[in-house]
């Protein structure tokens, strides 16, 4: 201790009850112990110090953070170490807002806390004030936005909460500033309840689709397998895409309800569900595996099992993986469905000569029998299709089927010369004779009804938006291939040169492979 310290608790004096405490002296040199000993006195024996104000006794061990806190918890209005400014006037003011109702004292307090002035505004305007004028303003927003949409695609899926309502939830697929969007336009009770038939979908859907001003923009409807969903789609004549991990999902589905493969399973349920029965068995499993000891445990798995399993993982892998990409929210998934397909059947023949169980062989098959029936018609489904010639990072390349790929190319062409006749300006006939003055027709005398055949292959020319198209496709499709993970967005952006190729391009890339989004909303409900 400092010499000026000794001196500060010689000239120290006995409070008046004669306690253990001493008062510390607020004047202090420069090198002085805290400012926070003007507020506390500290015993003799510098373990306890007790508030001046409300005579609170702390522990201490020299360290004043606990003190300090209680000042600014309990007694703000002795805390001078700070001086004041506007900040502090400003949460100390004694005014408040207006309200009406109180609110729950916990809450309120640590809202009042947060800023002395602001009041709570109540449930009930919460609920039926503050909550409708919300949705009001982003319904707005969005409408705006959608009448600006020239095209746009929807996923939409039935569903049935638990007080035993059917709900239908409808997203909104589409692209502003070539970047893709999605959002849900409604959660909507059927217009009859209890009749799910493709009827009351279509028409439930037909509702919607007319509030938010899309019905005659929607070119595709994104929906799970139901026969229902398929017929509605053909009652609103909108073209029908399945959803593609659906697909995926029922392929697997069938691998798993092979029998060797269940029976598998089963075993490797009861033998998880064994360790988390018994932490004596899960401390000895974690420590050397010991379980077979254990006459209450099952029966642990053979070799050839766990050879079967490991063979399960690396076919059924591919399935989980593909499954994850075309399962994204903010980036193009419809191109996938073509190139996953492709790449599956690559690597299941790839693994094939790796597999040496005859159960793992069997599997083998029925993965590739379940993907030449629920997979390869996607393939001649227009939308996959064009979306994978589309997107620059795929083209034709991507394509299992070299002809398909070619007669996807032909389509595409057809398309692109369609649009550009609704887009070229009418070009009128030339005349079939020319009128010239005297002295013009002493110098080109009937030169122009000679050539007047050529006037005929000019306008042919002119409007031959077929060739147009041609030309236009074989630059894009002898252009280089963009990486695999470069957004296509940002290519069809950019490219100022072919721009009914961009907007041909942004008609199929907005459509999602999946019907993953409505279903993520029953997921958060």
């Amino acid at each position: 201790m400092s010499q000026e310290s000794a001196r500060v608790h010689e000239n120290s004096e006995p409070n008046e009850s004669g306690s253990e405490c001493e008062s510390v002296v607020c004047k202090r040199s420069r090198n002085a112990i805290s400012e926070v000993w003007t507020y506390f006195q500290r015993s003799k024996d510098k373990t306890r110090a007790k508030c001046l104000s409300c005579e609170k006794v702390y522990k201490t061990s020299g360290n004043t953070s606990n003190l300090l806190d209680h000042l600014k918890r309990t007694h703000p209005g002795y805390n001078r170490m700070s001086k004041p400014n506007k900040i502090t006037s400003f949460f100390n003011a004694s005014e408040t807002y207006d309200s009406h109702s109180a609110q729950d004292e916990a809450f309120s307090a640590f809202v009042k806390l947060l800023d002395p002035r602001y009041m709570m505004p109540s449930r009930t305007k919460l609920q039926n004030v503050m909550c409708h004028e919300l949705y009001d303003q982003s319904k707005a927003n969005l409408k705006n936005i959608l009448m600006k949409v020239d095209t746009c695609a929807i996923s939409t899926d039935a569903w049935t909460s638990r007080a035993n309502e059917s709900y239908l939830t409808v997203t909104c697929h589409f692209i502003e500033n070539c970047s893709l969007r999605s959002a849900v336009l409604s959660t909507y009770n059927l217009l009859e309840s209890t009749n799910h038939s493709a009827a009351n979908i279509a028409e439930s859907l037909r509702i919607v689709l007319t509030e938010w001003g899309v019905l005659d923009k929607v070119l595709h409807v994104v929906t799970d397998n139901a026969s229902s969903m398929i017929k509605a789609c053909e009652l609103l004549q909108k073209r029908h895409l399945p959803c593609f991990t659906h697909t995926l999902n029922l392929v697997v589905q069938d691998v798993l309800a092979f029998e060797k493969v269940k029976n598998v399973i089963t075993k490797c349920k009861k033998v998880v569900t064994y360790f988390k029965s018994s932490s004596i068995a899960y401390a000895k499993f974690k420590n050397a595996q010991g379980t077979g000891k254990n006459p209450k445990s099952t029966r642990t798995l053979s070799a050839d099992e766990i050879e079967l399993l490991e063979e399960l993982v690396e076919l059924l892998a591919l399935f989980d993986d593909a499954t994850i990409q075309v399962s994204a929210s903010n980036s193009v998934t419809i191109s996938l469905i073509i190139p996953i397909i492709c790449i599956l059947f690559q690597t299941l023949n790839e693994t094939h000569n790796k597999l040496k169980t005859n159960e793992g062989l069997a599997i083998f098959n029925i993965l590739i029998e379940r993907l030449q029936i629920r997979l390869v018609p996607y393939e001649n489904r227009t939308t996959p299709k064009m979306s994978t010639l589309l997107d620059p990072r795929f083209k034709k390349e991507e394509f299992r089927n070299h002809i398909i790929a070619e007669q996807a190319a032909l389509a595409l062409e057809n398309e692109l010369s369609n649009m550009l006749k609704t887009l070229s300006p009418v070009v009128t006939d030339l005349p079939t004779h020319t009128v010239t003055s005297p002295e013009s027709s002493t110098q080109q005398p009937k030169i122009a009804p000679l050539f007047m055949f050529l006037n005929d292959k000019v306008a042919g020319k002119r409007k031959s938006t077929r060739a147009d198209a041609i030309i236009m496709l074989r630059q894009y499709f002898e252009n280089q291939n963009l990486p695999h993970d470069f957004d296509p967005f940002e290519y069809w952006k950019t490219n100022t040169d072919m721009k009914v190729l961009t907007q041909c391009a942004l008609r199929y890339l907005c459509t999602p492979a999946t019907s993953t989004e409505p279903e993520r909303v029953f997921s958060k409900s």
